[in-house]
């Protein structure tokens, strides 16, 4: 079970920031049918996906810490 919650949070953090909410608190709860549950999100939304592009020369930042 921690070993899918690590690939959740990893997707969240490098492709999938949709899902981020519900990784993290999935590793603070243990509820195995809720990742299943985000498994099949994942499966039905292949493409959703942070796409960087070659077109764009400018790189912006936002933060919010202090």
């Amino acid at each position: 079970y921690r070993e899918l919650i690590g690939g959740l949070v990893y997707l969240a953090n490098a492709t999938r920031p949709n899902i981020a909410f519900a990784a993290n608190l999935l590793s603070h709860f243990s509820a195995k049918h809720l990742a299943k549950r985000i498994l099949r999100y994942l499966k039905g939304t292949p493409y959703y996906r942070i796409t960087y592009r070659k077109d764009k020369e400018n790189l912006t930042a936002y933060t919010d810490s202090d």
